[in-house]
């Protein structure tokens, strides 16, 4: 199962940026690009929402393109090569998202961190609602983080995030994601994979995780640091969920294990990622939601959203009348929770 439409497969900035060493991050033109997989990942988000849905939060840069990456543009906001300093407000025009996300603390100092390499846990659905409300406020965006003991934001139902207590409820969470259409961000402690060996299934190739050494904690080169804690900097590669494949799936070259598709902003992978679910090494889930309560897809909550819930009312799935789409507090069932957040968020879009 992938989301439809095409989603980026963006490569930390350095690859793009002449003035980097090849071969991994680089100063750039005065700016570290190091641990950029963050906002590499919101990056894919964004373009997804863009060149797919037609929302105004990327920057219309064509997928794919070819190095050199050029000094008067920048990839779906992903990184710019004339970025401001760090301030509390972004500036006049739109910046990227290591500012929002405080990357490399050369970002807004809003979130007030401390000196660090890479992007903060808490970080990540902070400087993406940023951005999105930022560029795009009229859509009504919700963005929030459930991790394995952090949570914050809002999940994609609308509702307080919160923690998940153990892996079902996490898979299930990108399961339900996908499902809807929507990439989340997921964040792993560290990216030492593997390929399995397994004979790839509709482009999607299969890498499995590395118990990692600890002087090997890079193993790609990209300026990481790995965190084997949780919190606030328990993070080591964020990458952009475009699918998953279930245990149970007919195609899964390894029965009993499910499998999370992922675009890994690593240029030595291929473009689908499938890695085992490992609640070992996944440590959380950031989602970006337009309007939540939106059921027919227009970013907008209406009486068309009404009608639509209304026609699958105390369905489930395998009902003739089942549509997942209305089962916003994802329970599998459409009833009176989903009733509720459609009407809190009544209005809020950008249709009349």
């Amino acid at each position: 199962m992938l989301v439809p439409g095409v989603v980026p497969d963006w490569e930390q900035p350095w690859f793009y940026d002449p003035n980097s060493p090849n071969g991994g991050p680089g100063p750039g033109s005065g700016i570290p690009w190091q641990a950029w997989c963050a906002p590499t990942s919101a990056a894919n988000l964004c373009g997804h929402w863009d060149d797919t849905y037609g929302l105004p939060v990327a920057d219309f840069t064509p997928w794919p393109t070819a190095p050199p990456w050029p000094s008067f543009d920048w990839q779906d906001f992903e990184a710019d090569l004339n970025r401001p300093a760090p301030a509390p407000l972004p500036p006049a025009g739109p910046t990227d998202l290591g500012w929002h996300m405080d990357t490399n603390w050369l970002g807004t100092t809003t979130w007030g961190n401390p000196p660090h390499v890479g992007t903060f846990l808490k970080d990540i659905h902070a400087g993406l609602g940023s951005h999105l409300t930022f560029v795009d406020p009229a859509s009504g965006w919700t963005t929030g983080t459930q991790g394995c003991v952090y949570a914050a934001g809002l999940d994609s139902s609308g509702n307080p995030a919160v923690t998940h207590p153990g892996p079902g409820p996490a898979f299930a969470e990108i399961v339900g994601e996908i499902n809807a259409g929507r990439t989340m961000i997921v964040s792993w402690l560290h990216w030492s994979i593997s390929p399995t060996g397994l004979p790839p299934v509709d482009d999607v190739e299969f890498w499995e995780f590395e118990y990692p050494d600890p002087n090997d904690l890079d193993p790609w080169d990209l300026g990481e640091e790995y965190n084997f804690d949780y919190g606030e900097e328990g993070l080591g590669h964020a990458v952009t969920a475009v699918g998953y494949l279930l245990a149970s799936d007919p195609k899964n070259p390894w029965p009993g294990t499910d499998w999370v598709i992922v675009h890994d902003n690593v240029w030595q992978t291929p473009v689908n990622v499938a890695v085992p679910f490992d609640f070992i090494w996944w440590v959380a889930n950031t989602n970006a939601v337009p309007c939540p309560g939106d059921i027919d897809g227009d970013v907008d909550t209406d009486q068309s959203d009404l009608g639509l819930l209304l026609a699958a009312w105390c369905s489930h799935e395998g009902d003739p009348n089942w549509n997942a789409n209305a089962d916003l507090d994802g329970d599998w069932h459409v009833g009176h929770g989903d009733l509720g957040i459609l009407l809190a968020n009544w209005g809020c879009g950008t249709e009349p």
